[in-house]
């Protein structure tokens, strides 16, 4: 339990109205004085109602990025059978932090009510949720009263995507001659021309449709999109992983789509091209690990 402000004052008037009953021997102070210590045991055990038989059930997204908000979905079961619970906050304890704070004003009896939460974390790999806080200034907003649900969920957080220069990643496999998809840059085939996005090489700037447009306009490249792809993750230099492993995971993301079956080397496992949801989600979870001591690949 926590005291509020408002309820440092009530605690604080009621002592002095006490005191001044005992000084004076006046009656009606003493009622007063009662008074007020029932109101402050009344809303006790209203907010002790209030809280009980609350069941909590988050729902995480199948795909986490690191550095990137992930919605969760947040529901809250009231078992009682006739008193509805009202005013309720939720907080995650995520990585020793209270995170993800979730507000319901109002849940029926025997009912659910869900709500979202959105939470940004910037690490990849395992990251656990240890436990979900319920808290409640109801009825009279003096007090803060809370209990802890103990949950064990684990969440895999995949590095960010993001979109890279080739020449970041060592890729091995065949290639075969496509539109203008992912994979090697044909810089004899200019596709079509679109406006700049932070990190396109500068000499692939269009000038003349720039000084027409006054925006900066560079050329889209044809590719050669590959049949089959191996993401080479050995030897790595370590001030290069974070930026490769999310340069991987934006190919991982856009050629399964594509139907192109891809693969992962590393030091210490190969994973043989295919395609398929389970597969994508395979690759994910090996490019989440990378490089961790225990877990990692």
């Amino acid at each position: 339990m926590k005291i509020r402000k408002a309820g440092y004052l009530y605690i604080i008037v009621t002592i002095f109205i006490a005191m001044a009953g005992v000084n004076t021997g006046n009656n009606m102070v003493y009622l007063i004085a009662s008074f007020l210590l029932a109101y402050m045991a009344l809303s006790g055990w209203i907010a002790q109602m209030n809280l009980a038989r609350l069941e909590v059930e988050i729902i995480t997204p199948q795909e986490c990025f690191a550095r990137t908000p992930i919605p969760i979905i947040v529901k809250i079961h009231n078992r009682k059978s006739f008193l509805p619970s009202f005013f309720l906050t939720t907080k995650m304890h995520i990585l020793g932090k209270e995170k993800a704070e979730t507000w319901f004003l109002h849940v029926p009896a025997r009912d659910t009510v869900s709500g979202m939460a959105e939470i940004k974390i910037n690490r990849r790999g395992v990251v656990g949720i240890d436990s979900i806080i319920i808290q409640s200034g109801f009825p009279f907003n003096f007090f803060d009263r809370y209990q802890v649900i103990k949950i064990k969920r684990e969440m895999f957080l995949f590095p960010r995507p993001e979109r890279c220069n080739s020449d970041m990643i060592t890729v091995e496999g065949n290639c075969g001659r496509g539109g203008s998809g992912l994979g090697v840059p044909n810089y004899d085939d200019m596709y079509s021309i679109r406006e700049y996005v932070p990190g396109d090489p500068p000499k692939f700037i269009n000038w003349k449709a720039t000084a027409k447009t006054d925006k900066i306009k560079v050329n889209e490249l044809g590719t050669e999109t590959p049949k089959s792809l191996i993401l080479n993750l050995t030897n790595i230099p370590p001030s290069q992983i974070e930026r490769t492993l999310s340069c991987c995971t934006y190919l991982v993301l856009k050629l399964t789509e594509k139907g192109v079956p891809i693969g992962i080397k590393t030091n210490r496992t190969f994973i043989q091209p295919a395609t398929g949801k389970n597969h994508r989600r395979k690759l994910l979870r090996t490019l989440a690990l990378y490089d961790d001591g225990q877990n990692g690949y």
